[in-house]
């Protein structure tokens, strides 16, 4: 196999922007060259496609590939590690992020999330103790979660009355490494106080093997109504994607949000929609953002954001009743028995604030990506 290969920038500047081919029948290894400077690329076989990361190409350029049979150069990639009741992620050596979901706790999630300054961008882990500074003790670093799913409340971890739904991890579907991407697929069960089942989820989390200034994790989220129809209650309780920042970037320490149509700070971005938000501020004494971006393909893109001077940062597309202040309004959407529906996020971590990171431009390479294409003849 030898593919002469295109790809062309289009209206906006790609910088770590993760691209892939589809090549039909791929051969056990790959091998990707510059076609201009010779120089080989990690890339990655994902299926029927070919992945690698475009480092950095202008607005309206264009760029030449060379894919070939063979073995590829050996690369510094992501590792993905299993563990009891945690899988680890590695960039080369270093850490990257936790996946978290032993049965001691009542849902999963990501913590710790290295940035590229090499602090953590989510919350520290503890248990209650009282301090004014752990409030919301269910905000434990990157989670999914709903405050009410038939009835079920999978968001808190409040001991009032039942208590709350939780989330069992019932296997890891598969872990991959690799030198473009490592990947985490786990199934979990999503229960009642009483350990009834309401509905299967598939988490599926791609960390790409970008090293500058950025850090990327790709999620694609299937909830599957299995067994009866499942309502996403309308409520602000919750959220598809939920993060919890550091105590050093709250909006009420110093940080700041914003999104992409330029409202700023959590009373012009609380409860509206946006394809992106962005909050950011100074870490450990370094400037560094976290992004959550809404797939265009997403229920309700753009989306509807929960998001807090307390930390909070969550896509919540149900909670509508809530954000309009107006009972009228229900937010709240049925699943069917028998069918699925997935919600697709990227987070982007960044050095410096919104404009320095280059998050519209990043968030196009998610939503709107290069186009690569063979040459023929």
């Amino acid at each position: 196999m030898e593919k002469r290969l295109t790809i062309a920038a289009g209206a906006h500047g790609r910088r770590n922007c993760p691209v892939s081919f589809e090549a039909g029948a791929v051969p056990a290894n790959a091998k990707l060259v510059d076609a201009d400077s010779g120089q080989e690329l990690a890339c990655q076989i994902d299926g029927s496609r070919i992945c690698w990361i475009l480092d950095s190409l202008a607005a309206g350029g264009s760029r030449a590939y060379v894919l070939s049979d063979g073995q590829p150069a050996s690369a510094d990639g992501v590792g993905v590690c299993e563990g009891d009741g945690r899988i680890d992620v590695l960039l080369g050596t270093d850490s990257f992020a936790s996946y978290l979901f032993d049965s001691g706790r009542v849902r999963p999630f990501l913590n710790p999330v290295v940035g590229p300054t090499g602090a953590s961008v989510v919350r520290e882990l503890f248990e209650p103790d009282g301090s004014k500074e752990h409030d919301h003790i269910h905000h434990r670093g990157i989670l999914v979660a709903h405050g009410d799913v038939n009835g079920t409340d999978n968001w808190s971890e409040s001991q009032k009355n039942e208590g709350p739904g939780r989330q069992v991890h019932v296997r890891t579907e598969s872990v991959v490494s690799g030198p473009v991407f490592g990947r985490i697929t786990a199934r979990n069960d999503w229960v009642g106080p009483k350990g009834d089942h309401v509905l299967f989820e598939t988490r599926q989390m791609t960390f790409w093997n970008v090293r500058t200034d950025v850090r990327m994790i790709d999620f694609a989220i299937t909830f599957e109504a299995d067994a009866r129809d499942v309502r996403f209650g309308d409520t602000k309780e919750g959220g598809l994607l939920s993060v919890r920042v550091p105590t050093a970037l709250r909006g009420d320490r110093g940080g700041h949000m914003t999104n992409v149509y330029g409202a700023r700070e959590e009373k012009e971005c609380w409860g509206k929609r946006a394809h992106w938000c962005d909050y950011f501020g100074v870490l450990d004494g370094a400037e560094v953002g976290v992004s959550v971006f809404d797939h265009a393909l997403n229920f309700r893109h753009p989306t509807y954001w929960h998001i807090r001077n307390y930390g909070l940062f969550a896509a919540n597309p149900f909670g509508l009743s809530h954000y309009y202040n107006d009972k009228a309004r229900d937010g709240s959407y049925t699943l069917a028995k028998g069918s699925s529906q997935t919600f697709r996020y990227r987070v982007y971590v960044h050095k410096g604030d919104t404009v320095a990171g280059q998050v519209a431009e990043a968030y196009h390479g998610y939503v709107n990506p290069p186009q690569v294409v063979e040459e023929q003849g």
